[in-house]
C-alpha cells in the first residue's frame, strides 16, 4: 500500500476516484467481489472507475460489465499496446488521469484481488501522507532480479540511492494513491521503464513481477519518498490472491463479513462459485 505525494502545489483533492481493472476470467469474479465490497463498506466522496481491455481476447462479459454498472461503477476500454496485462494497472490511473473534471481528485488503484472487510471512509486519502504496505506479496520476484540489481538502474537510468539495499528497494503495486494531477506524467514514466526492462530481457527472468519493479524504479525516478506505516484504519485485504493464503484467511476471522455480502448479490456469488479458486469462500 503507498500513498506517492504530489509534486506540485495546488488546492487538496476533493474526490477519490477508487479504480481496478477487470478482464475476462477470475478478474471478472475478483472485480465483481471487489465491487460489492466498496458498495457495503466504503462512505465518503468518491466514484468508482473499472476499466477493461478491448482486446477482444480478454474482454469482460458484457453482463459482468452490466452488473458492476448496476453497481455503481463507470466502465472505460482502454487499449495496451504493451502486449503484457500486467500493465492494465497502470494504464487503468493514465485512463482516469485523462478524464475530464476530475481535476481536483485523488486517484486510488485497486488490485482487484483486494476487497474491503469493514467500513471505510476514503476521505482518509484527501489528506496528509499514509503509508506503504509491501505484504511480501510479489517478493520472490524481486529476489529473482536481484543479480542485476545495478543494471536494473543503469537501464532504467534511474541513480541508485544513497541508501543501498540487497536488492532494489521494493514497492508493491496492488494498492496505489495518487494525486490527478501528475496520475499521466507517472504513469508515462512507468512505461517507459516497463519498455526498457522489457527490450533488455528482464521480462524473460520473471514475467509477473517487471510491471512492479518498473514501479518502483519510477518511485526513485520521479523523486517520491513514501512513508513505511501501515495505516489501521483501512481494512482492504488482498484476500483473493492464491489459493493457498485464501485457506489461511478463511480459517481466520479476516473475512469477517463478506459471506452476506456475496449472499446479497446472487450473481456475483454463481460468478465466485463457477471458479475453483474461490471454492473455499463455499466450505
Amino acid at each position: 500500500m503507498i500513498y506517492l505525494q504530489g509534486q506540485s502545489p495546488g488546492e487538496n483533492p476533493k474526490e477519490v476516484i477508487i479504480t481496478l481493472v477487470c478482464q475476462k476470467g477470475i478478474l471478472e469474479a475478483e472485480a465483481l467481489a471487489l465491487m460489492a465490497s466498496i458498495k457495503c463498506y466504503v462512505s465518503g466522496n468518491f466514484r468508482v472507475v473499472i476499466v477493461f481491455p478491448d482486446n477482444v481476447e480478454v474482454r469482460p462479459n458484457k453482463l459482468v460489465l452490466d452488473y458492476l454498472q448496476t453497481l455503481g461503477a463507470e466502465v472505460h476500454e482502454i487499449t495496451n499496446d504493451e502486449s503484457n496485462y500486467y500493465m492494465n494497472k497502470a494504464l487503468a490511473i493514465k485512463c482516469v488521469g485523462n478524464l475530464e473534471n476530475t481535476e481536483n481528485s485523488r486517484v486510488l488503484f485497486l488490485d482487484s484481488d483486494r476487497i474491503f472487510l469493514d467500513n471505510c471512509c476514503v476521505d482518509a486519502f484527501l489528506g496528509s501522507p499514509e503509508i506503504i504496505d509491501t505484504l511480501k506479496i510479489g517478493r520472490p520476484g524481486e529476489l529473482a532480479l536481484k543479480g542485476r540489481y545495478r543494471d536494473l538502474f543503469s537501464v532504467a537510468d534511474v541513480k541508485i540511492p544513497s541508501k543501498r539495499y540487497e536488492t532494489i528497494q521494493f514497492f508493491n503495486s496492488s494498492l496505489i494513491s495518487i494525486d490527478k494531477r501528475y496520475a499521466v506524467d507517472f504513469v508515462d514514466l512507468w512505461v517507459e521503464i516497463f519498455r526498457r526492462l522489457n527490450s533488455n530481457n528482464f521480462l524473460d527472468l520473471w514475467e509477473g513481477f517487471v510491471e512492479q519493479t518498473a514501479f518502483s524504479l519510477s518511485v526513485h525516478k520521479f523523486g517520491l519518498e513514501p512513508s513505511y506505516e501501515v495505516s489501521r484504519t483501512i481494512n482492504v485485504h488482498p484476500c483473493l490472491h492464491y489459493t493457498a493464503l485464501h485457506k489461511r484467511h478463511n480459517e481466520s476471522p479476516v473475512l469477517g463479513g463478506f459471506g452476506s455480502v456475496i449472499e446479497s448479490h446472487p450473481f456475483i456469488k454463481r460468478i465466485l462459485r463457477s471458479r475453483p479458486e474461490f471454492s473455499f469462500l463455499f466450505e
